[in-house]
């Protein structure tokens, strides 16, 4: 049931396993049905059935069921080649011993070769693990008579081995690849004569170099544990074994529709085998993908798949008392796998490793591509060549945590630095306004407005121009990860616009009280230098100094509204990196990238439109001035003209400070593009009249 729940739909391979037992009675050959034997296996089948037939001991043989692959996964070929050495005898000639007859045979025929053909079998569809194939190569150009049987013999024999780990270190990674990169180790050589024993590397016969054909390389060890069913048991008659097997079902495993889901994705072990794809070569020059398939070597470079599976009490007739080497533990309870989840899922593993069992939490985990570099994997040239670079999916423990640490992060601060730009602009705008509110303030002072009166006037606008930063954030957080603690903090930003607008009032109402509200000493302080005017752009240079402080004003908001935007691609482009290389952190950062362009587009929008105001509230005050031009006898080209240098020199400021204060930020932090977009947002914000004049009211007509 608990492979069921792992696999879902897939785990239908392992329905014939379910319900062959009744009770706690072992299945045995007396016992066992075995009409429930698959279609393609059906000699073991007669075999059960003859030994029932025969009796004695073998009915008491334990019968272990199993669920078989359909392949072997490692292609197999058989190729013959025949060749005629000498000519055909008419007759066999004589002598007196038979050896002499041989030698004059011998010089008779000759020493010519002819070919004969050459036969060729591909058995790699028919291999089935425990079922020996049709191995038999016919003799070029020949056809059996119809109904002909064509049958082998395999030799088989059983071993319980248990294939090690391979070692790996650490290395860098090749040329133009920032994959993690280990290089796998040898541990030998394996000979087709000795099964899969690994020979040892520095034997003679064997040592790396030498070229033989038929060995290959040995990146793991195997454990050989005693056959528990075969201890102690003394066979009776031919068809006797220790066990016998009983093939019950079969499956692929590459045709298992396995969960593909990332967010809830756990390590499947053996029934999602690891792909081993040959992606460079021993140099680090890339090389069109080559799947590197599984050989009969247990102990090579690629791990054999699981050819069967059996149950608990089958595991127990092979591997005796200690069957199980691993067991899954589901946490109920959990739709997801937040704080609160991670708490409950390690306090069970420590409760679980407090019984003195070793834990690993897989909950989180996620698949991410490595790449191994293969040394010594050509062991039949000379000398030994190494393969080059594989990738390999790995799983990496605590990948969620990471993702969500990541983003959350990342989040954050794309959302901070869209409601500082906000409150920026914002503040900056009433700085700009100080000049034209005194002036009104004055006015309604002068036809009976009462200091309450004005006081709630003015922090009524206060308010307005909080509730849309705060509009801004709250559209930001909700676009973000919705935490607790970032509601607070954009609510404590916004909070800082009404403390400024009291503090404001107050000042203001100051004047009111000393009855000169026209007088509030909002106004520019004198220049200390004084430029000369030779032209439109001297005397843009001139209002820029004199005017300094709404200069100031304008330059630091556009800054900071372009380091905002900047810093805001350049978190978006590397949440990526932040998150992680694993295939959970490309799925998170899909679904999450369109929300983080919404605040990046939300904070750079937010900037042009509230410079657009602020740039176009600084034209409205030079209006008496463009009036003087006007009377002066300037045409209204000229002075939107002249605006349009004052606001170039202003923007060409800008750029040069927000590209300053990019290269100033860690190199890993930022890149081209990310200070490219800054550039342009803090020039643009600031040099708005240039491009558009109309709308900025840069005519004086208007």
């Amino acid at each position: 049931m608990a492979e069921r729940a792992l696999l879902g739909p897939s785990a239908e391979f392992l329905d014939s396993l379910v319900g062959i037992r009744s009770g706690a009675a072992p299945l045995t050959v007396s016992t066992f049905n075995s009409k429930l034997i698959h279609d393609n296996y059906r000699v073991a089948e007669l075999t059960l059935d003859m030994l029932v037939e025969g009796g004695g001991a073998s009915l008491q043989r334990p019968v272990v069921p199993l669920s078989v692959s359909r392949r072997l996964y490692a292609p197999l070929k058989l190729s013959l080649q025949i060749d005629q050495v000498g000519e055909a005898l008419d007759a066999y000639p004589a002598g007196e011993t038979e050896e002499a007859r041989l030698v004059a045979a011998r010089r008779a025929a000759g020493t010519a070769s002819r070919n004969i053909g050459r036969v060729e079998l591909d058995v790699t569809e028919e291999l089935r693990p425990f079922q020996a194939p049709s191995l038999t190569l016919l003799w070029p150009g020949s056809e059996p008579p119809s109904g002909t049987l064509i049958s082998s013999e395999v030799a088989r024999d059983f071993e319980v081995r248990l294939p090690g780990r391979p070692r790996y270190r650490a290395i860098a990674p090749r040329t133009g690849s920032t994959a993690l990169s280990y290089s796998i180790e040898p541990a030998g050589i394996a000979s087709p004569d000795s099964g899969t024993t690994p020979l040892v590397p520095t034997s003679p016969d064997v040592a790396f170099g030498v070229v033989e054909r038929g060995k290959e390389a040995v990146y793991r060890t195997l454990d050989t544990l005693p056959l528990a069913a075969a201890q102690g048991v003394r066979l009776e008659g031919d068809l006797d074994a220790p066990f016998f097997l009983a093939p019950l079902g079969e499956y692929d495993l590459a045709q298992l529709e396995l969960p593909q889901n990332q967010l809830s994705y756990v390590p499947l072990g053996a029934y999602d085998p690891p792909s081993t794809t040959l992606v460079a070569d021993n140099v680090g020059e890339p090389l069109p993908p080559v799947e590197i398939k599984p050989t009969f070597n247990a102990a090579g470079l690629v791990a054999v798949p699981p050819l069967a599976v059996t149950d608990i009490e089958g595991a127990a007739v092979l591997r005796g008392d200690n069957p199980i080497d691993a067991v899954r533990v589901r946490v109920k309870g959990l739709s997801d796998y937040g704080a609160e989840a991670r708490t409950t899922v390690e306090g069970v593993a420590t409760e679980i490793a407090g019984m003195g069992f070793d834990t690993d939490i897989v909950a989180g985990s996620s698949a991410r591509p490595v790449e191994v570099f293969v040394p010594g994997y050509w062991v039949e040239r000379k000398p030994v060549e190494d393969l080059g670079w594989v990738e390999q999916g790995w799983t990496t423990i605590g990948a969620a945590r990471r993702v969500e640490s990541g983003l959350g992060l990342t989040n954050t601060v794309l959302l901070a630095l869209g409601v500082i730009a906000a409150l920026v602009f914002a503040a900056t705008l009433h700085v700009t306004e100080l000049k034209s509110r005194a002036s009104e303030i004055a006015v309604l002072h002068g036809v009976g407005w009462n200091r309450l009166t004005i006081a709630r006037w003015i922090l009524a606008e206060l308010v307005l121009s909080a509730l849309v930063v705060a509009a801004v954030g709250t559209s930001a957080w909700l676009l973000s990860e919705r935490s607790a603690i970032t509601l607070a903090a954009i609510l404590l930003l916004v909070a800082v616009l009404p403390l400024a607008g009291v503090l404001q009032t107050a000042a203001l109402l100051r004047f009111v009280r000393m009855g000169d509200a026209s007088t509030m000493g909002v106004g520019e302080p004198p220049a200390a230098i004084v430029l000369p005017i030779r032209g439109m752009f001297s005397y843009s240079l001139r209002t820029l100094t004199s005017r300094r402080v709404r200069s100031a004003v304008i330059l630091f908001a556009s800054v900071t509204g372009g380091t905002a935007a900047g810093l805001s691609a350049a978190l978006v482009e590397a949440a990526a990196t932040v998150a992680g290389p694993t295939l959970l952190a490309r799925f998170s950062v899909a679904n999450v990238q369109p929300f983080q362009l919404a605040l990046l587009l939300l904070t750079t929008g937010g900037a042009v439109v509230l410079a657009a105001v602020l740039v176009r509230m600084d034209i409205r005050d030079r209006r008496d001035e463009a009036q003087v031009f006007l009377a002066s006898g300037w045409a209204p080209a000229a002075w939107v003209r002249l605006l349009r240098i004052t606001y170039g020199l202003l923007a060409c400021v800008a750029a040069v400070c927000a590209a300053l204060l990019m290269f100033a930020l860690p190199p890993m932090l930022v890149d081209w593009s990310a200070t490219l977009l800054s550039v342009l947002v803090a020039a643009v914000t600031s040099g708005l009249p240039v491009f558009l004049p109309g709308v900025m009211g840069a005519s004086p007509e208007r």
